[in-house]
């Protein structure tokens, strides 16, 4: 389940209505959920933290996204907008689309990350996250020995249970692969389907666990697109999980039928091979 809506100002209805879909994912028989620091104004890992059982299901959170001011002033602030947003919709998403757009600024230092992980595990009630990546990171840090270093002494301590990026998974990011406390890599779709090239064509990705993203682009969020998407993605024989993005119980209701549809295409052609 991809959580990056879940307590956006623009998502609809309410708290409630993210933690009914958080409860229908697991009903559903989903267990790996994909959010970050910054989604939400930190209101998506808030709503994990309280909703999400302890045992039996993982997270994966992100850093190296650093806002302008404290996540609980913006949250505040999303209070205050969101009866504004909901009478003025189409201007509000073209606005935050743009602000998307400039991003926050980015750090990955190890002091930074280590402020970032304490909030994470905040958020989300728990001691450790099962995965931490970081969130689009420049390729140049993968030659940061400090920046193994303070990986390394998370995982040592338990805070951190699998490491990795999310990134283009363009080839100039195979120099990630040089360190094996790499485990986990997020990638967009473009770079599975229809065949891997680029980062994936190196043979030490292999050892990676894959986590796909971008399902489906901008704008072509129609049933048929997501169908056609998840089916695409579930044939990919390097793609290890799909995460789709769903804020409402019905979005996760309809994404498994859709998801289950797919698996059931690839075991037809399978058992015909």
């Amino acid at each position: 389940m991809g959580c990056s809506r879940l307590g956006s100002l623009l998502a609809r209805g309410n708290g409630l209505n993210a933690r009914a879909a958080v409860a229908a994912a697991l009903d559903e028989g989903i267990t790996l959920f994909d959010t970050a620091n910054i989604y939400g104004q930190g209101s998506s890992e808030m709503i994990l933290g309280s909703t999400l059982p302890r045992d039996g299901v993982e997270i994966c959170t992100k850093g190296g996204f650093v806002p302008p001011v404290p996540l609980w002033v913006l949250r505040t602030m999303k209070q205050a907008l969101r009866p504004i947003a909901r009478r003025n919709v189409g201007g509000m998403r073209q606005r935050a689309s743009s602000l998307r757009a400039k991003s926050y600024p980015q750090r990955f230092d190890p002091a930074s990350l280590a402020r970032s992980l304490n909030g994470s595990l905040t958020r989300l009630r728990r001691e450790r996250t099962d995965i931490f990546l970081l969130h689009n990171p420049p390729v140049t840090f993968a030659a940061s020995q400090e920046l193994w270093r303070w990986v390394e002494a998370e995982i040592q301590r338990g805070r951190i249970a699998a490491f990795g990026i999310s990134c283009a998974g363009c080839a100039a990011d195979v120099a990630w692969l040089d360190n094996t406390l790499l485990s986990v890599v997020q990638l967009p779709a473009s770079s599975i389907v229809p065949t891997p090239g680029g980062f994936l064509a190196d043979a030490r990705t292999g050892r990676l666990r894959i986590m796909v993203r971008e399902i489906v682009g901008p704008g072509h969020h129609t049933p048929d697109a997501i169908a056609a998407g998840l089916a695409a993605v579930v044939s990919a024989p390097s793609a290890d999980v799909a995460v789709l993005g769903m804020s409402s119980p019905a979005h996760v209701r309809e994404a498994n039928i859709m998801f289950q549809a797919a698996l059931g295409k690839l075991s037809s052609r399978e058992g015909a091979g």
